[in-house]
């Protein structure tokens, strides 16, 4: 396994493990998720939709009505990537060249 990067999120952050298309999974030490109160949160999208149809159905519903009232505010210092662009964003995060925060935007 390969380490997961340290610096990759900042103290009381959130690392969501979205899924792996290939290769080896990071390993995370978890005294560093200890000593930065950091959660990390698997997404399983696919057992989400076939565990749970009826809630997934209705997030999908309620998504675009989230996104047009914009509850939550972009941080000034940030760099956006498309959907698009996630190996970009990845690059981005793990070489530390973020000036804060990295937000996929689907309207890039």
């Amino acid at each position: 396994m390969r380490p997961l990067p340290k610096r990759l999120c900042g103290r009381c952050g959130r690392h969501l493990v979205v899924g792996f298309v290939a290769g080896e999974t990071p390993d995370v030490p978890a005294n560093l998720m200890i000593m930065k109160a950091v959660s990390m949160i698997g997404v399983n999208l696919l057992r989400f939709n076939e565990e749970c149809p009826r809630s997934a159905a209705r997030q999908v519903r309620e998504l675009p009505d989230l996104y047009n009232q914009r509850p939550l505010q972009v941080p000034s210092d940030f760099a956006a990537y498309g959907l698009d662009q996630p190996s970009e964003a990845m690059t981005h995060a793990v070489d530390r060249n973020a000036l804060r925060r990295i937000v996929i935007d689907p309207r890039v």
